[in-house]
């Protein structure tokens, strides 16, 4: 995949600094996208070649790496506590939740219990549907399609079609 490890971030920036460059100007609709992928990398998120990411999009963290020829369409979410990798190619719908945390399950007192985090990867071409959630710790295969509004809670094999809510799989794809 590729090399991540604090790439591209800026010691001089506080996460705070970081969040208002992410959420408040490198998300404005009026943003040409060439300067939001400029705002990306000053931020800290690791972004390749030709990569495009529309307006709307918000970050929890920095721990974002889009590779070469990702596209991540309006409004999508990165919950990124942890890493989150989309692979090159991958293309993302409209207003997907990529959500690196949870919570474990506590007493009926308060059932959000201890929060945990676990990494997202998405290997190279997948294709997430609008809507869809990405929940912690699940690695989708290389040409995956992810139905939109599914919910991804385990692995996804590659060259497959995933949809529901949890997702599973309805129907392999040719690897060509």
């Amino acid at each position: 995949m590729h090399s991540f490890a604090n790439q591209g971030r800026l010691g001089l920036w506080s996460s705070r600094a970081q969040r208002i460059i992410l959420n408040s100007i490198a998300g404005a609709f009026w943003l040409p996208a060439g300067w939001r992928i400029v705002l990306f990398r000053l931020a800290g998120v690791v972004v390749g070649d030709k990569v495009l990411v529309f307006s709307g999009c918000t970050f929890r963290d920095t721990n974002v790496v889009l590779c070469d020829r990702a596209f991540v369409n309006f409004e999508c979410m990165f919950d990124a506590n942890q890493t989150i990798v989309l692979g090159p190619g991958v293309s993302v719908g409209a207003r997907v939740i990529f959500a690196a945390t949870t919570h474990e399950l506590g007493p009926s007192s308060h059932r959000a219990g201890d929060e945990r985090s676990e990494p997202i990867v998405v290997d190279e071409g997948t294709w997430i549907g609008s809507g869809a959630i990405i929940m912690p710790g699940v690695t989708i295969g290389r040409g995956c399609v992810i139905a939109a509004g599914a919910v991804v809670t385990s692995d996804c094999v590659p060259d497959t079609m995933y949809a529901g809510v949890p997702a599973r799989p309805i129907r392999s794809l040719d690897p060509s």
